[in-house]
């Protein structure tokens, strides 16, 4: 955030976030509490919750251009993913945990999501896929170093015990 006005700028909010909708994602609620000073967006709480998913920060900074955000997201059933993309059918559920780090423009990432029950169009199934990542997200040249272990796969007729991917 540049600007003389930000300069010597101070703000806070705290407070409750209250049932609202947007696109095809209705909030049933959530918590804020930030701050700005000295030139740093400070992000305690920001928690958004609903009936399809669960998505938290956690202790978030954006000072300059650098950015520490941990976040976690919980979605109970990928359907929810079929509503951005057309003529898809997702199902299972997803847990994720990571931390972005460094510069806005080029900042660290860090990912750990374990998906159960995962099913694409019927006719892609698995019982379980864990993912561990780590990389540079530059628009540029993005990195991302992954592990995925995928369990009791299914696809269309075949089946396979597991699958490693790194």
């Amino acid at each position: 955030i540049k600007g003389v006005f930000f300069d010597n700028f101070v703000a806070s909010v705290k407070g409750e976030i209250l049932p609202s909708s947007f696109s095809c994602i209705r909030i049933s609620d959530g918590k804020i509490d930030a701050s700005y000073r000295d030139k740093t967006l400070d992000v305690q709480t920001l928690s958004l919750n609903s009936d399809s998913f669960t998505i938290r920060t956690i202790g978030a900074k954006v000072k300059g251009k650098g950015i520490d955000l941990g976040y976690e997201l919980k979605v109970n059933n990928l359907s929810l993913v079929s509503e951005f993309v057309p003529n898809t059918s997702f199902g299972g559920k997803l847990e994720a945990e990571g931390k972005v780090q460094g510069e806005i423009n080029k900042p660290k990432v860090t990912l750990s999501a374990d998906v159960s029950d995962f099913e694409f169009d019927e006719e892609y199934k698995a019982k379980s896929i864990e993912i561990r990542g780590e990389g540079t997200l530059d628009l540029n040249n993005p990195n991302l170093d992954t592990e995925i272990n995928i369990n009791k796969i299914s696809i269309k007729d075949s089946n396979f015990e597991s699958a490693n991917l790194i």
